[in-house]
């Protein structure tokens, strides 16, 4: 009987904090949502930018090697955050303390994209001016 009773609350308690872990995780994967909802856009604007680059150093081919250096930086942050993307898909079956650890890391690592991301735009159009 006592053996049923510590049983009964150690799954109890197991389970308890499963849901505990599980709504964690889920907190975490809404701020990580929300990194991508705010780096989203600003990977839009990126190819109307290039474009506008590319035109600019056809007419002044003295801009080309800065125009080409922005181009490259903004591309490779676009396509950080498409393998950033990605990465939210491995989260699929993971037990909640691998979410958790996962999505800090995918939070830490959207959150660099970001900084890179509005970086590399924002020395794009001051280029453009």
């Amino acid at each position: 009987m006592k053996r049923l009773l510590i049983l009964s609350i150690t799954l109890l308690a197991w389970s308890c904090g499963s849901k505990a872990s599980e709504e964690q995780a889920e907190a975490i994967k809404k701020e990580v949502f929300k990194v991508h909802d705010d780096v989203m856009p600003l990977t839009m604007k990126i190819e109307d930018i290039q474009t506008s680059i590319r035109a600019k150093i056809e007419k002044d081919t003295t801009l080309k090697g800065k125009g080409l250096v922005l181009n490259s930086a903004m591309q490779a942050a676009s396509d950080s955050m498409y393998v950033w993307m990605n990465a939210l898909s491995d989260l699929e079956g993971k037990d909640p303390a691998q979410k958790i650890e996962m999505l800090q890391k995918l939070k830490l690592k959207g959150e660099a994209i970001k900084a890179a991301t509005s970086q590399s735009i924002g020395d794009a159009e001051g280029f453009l001016k």
